[in-house]
């Protein structure tokens, strides 16, 4: 909505998305209709548009997706007043808070929180999982974004699709799929080219006997200039000041799945690796002193993404992770002055460091409550 403006999303504009979501025309895709959804929530909502969609959410045909859209709904009442407004006050009609709309029993799950905050600035990170009536994943994605200034900056966007499997009956016989996965990324806006594992069960069955995929296999490796900047700054007093300053981001994100046969489950991680290097120096010179002063900071954090799937018995089960090792940052300081003519030399340095502890992130409760069942050590039964 962003790269598009909200001024383009008149009237005729939301009646087309609420098409979109109604599934007006046959064979709607899921994820048209929760992003259909999701547009109506951010664009001008009103008491009308939101009633609507919590109306809509009594009709269980498609539990999965009333599920989400709760979700996305709930989302929307942390980011906008206007939305938690809206629900507020037709919450308290029983027409709308009832059981009916309230209390959906799909797995998908959608939830947005904190991950780091700091006096400019908050870092925050979403989660969705739309999961199929069967109990398959279908997909999942992985969201960061900065928020300052009335801001709201997209960092990263990490997506895993899977698409084939876990259909039901009747989507087997209106929408047959071929079976494949993948991996789709967006970095700073810029959407690129979906990374595909394998299309086929032919291609599956050929990665799990090679054992290919459980070495790391690289996706995105990049470096951007984030900053680039320098000018004169001239004083009051006419001396020159010379300021200078660039940044630069590495990434690295790479993935790997191991997946058994003998046991039916299967082990996926993915990581995503930044660096953050920031230098650069400010200048007096004039004819009787100089004075330079050089900065820099930097460091370097992983985020992982584990996934662990059990589909021995039906319901399968899923375990999702978000984990962030300890990492360490640093701001060094040197100053130098000296005076033209003379063998006086003062320099000064001074170094920071902050540690950053290792952390888990909580997502969702039914996430929770799988974790739990499935990391737990099993007790083995004794032969006596």
């Amino acid at each position: 909505m962003k790269d598009i403006g909200e001024q383009h999303f008149t009237q005729e504009i939301n009646q087309v998305l609420f098409r979109v979501y109604n599934q007006f025309w046959p064979h709607q895709e899921s994820a048209a209709r929760v992003l259909a959804a999701e547009l109506l929530m951010k664009s001008h909502p009103t008491v009308e548009t939101i009633g609507e969609i919590i109306s809509s959410l009594s009709i269980q045909e498609q539990p999965e997706i009333s599920t989400l859209v709760l979700k996305k709904l709930y989302n929307s009442m942390q980011e906008s007043s206007t939305v938690r407004s809206c629900v507020t006050d037709l919450l308290k009609n029983t027409t709308f808070g009832n059981y009916y709309n309230l209390a959906q029993n799909g797995s998908s799950s959608s939830v947005i929180n904190e991950l780091q905050a700091t006096y400019d600035a908050n870092v925050t990170y979403g989660i969705n999982v739309e999961m199929r009536p069967t109990g398959m994943l279908k997909r999942t994605s992985f969201d960061l974004s900065m928020l300052g200034n009335g801001e709201n900056a997209h960092l990263m966007s990490m997506s895993l699709f899977v698409e084939g499997f876990g259909l039901t009956d009747e989507e087997q016989k209106e929408n047959p799929e071929e079976h494949s996965a993948g991996m789709q990324l967006s970095i700073l806006g810029v959407h690129l080219r979906p990374y595909i594992f394998f299309t086929g069960t032919g291609e599956l069955m050929g990665l799990i006997w090679s054992g290919a995929g459980n070495n790391p296999t690289p996706a995105v490796q990049a470096n951007f200039l984030i900053i680039d900047q320098s000018h004169t700054v001239v004083l009051q007093n006419g001396i020159h000041v010379d300021l200078n300053l660039k940044g630069a981001l590495s990434a690295d994100i790479s993935g790997s799945v191991e997946v058994s046969m003998w046991n039916k489950n299967a082990h996926a991680v993915v990581k995503n690796k930044g660096s953050l290097l920031v230098n650069g120096f400010c200048r007096v010179d004039t004819s009787f002193v100089e004075s330079h002063v050089d900065f820099g900071m930097g460091g370097g954090s992983v985020l992982d993404m584990v996934v662990d799937l059990d589909f021995a018995k039906k319901p399968m089960a899923m375990c999702l992770q978000v984990e962030q090792p300890p990492f360490i940052f640093r701001h060094n300081i040197r100053k130098t002055e000296t005076i033209p003519g003379t063998q006086l030399l003062i320099k000064t340095v001074k170094r920071r460091s902050m540690y950053f502890p290792g952390k888990s992130f909580n997502l969702f409760r039914k996430n929770s409550d799988s974790c739990r069942k499935m990391l737990q050590p099993k007790k083995h039964k004794s032969f006596w």
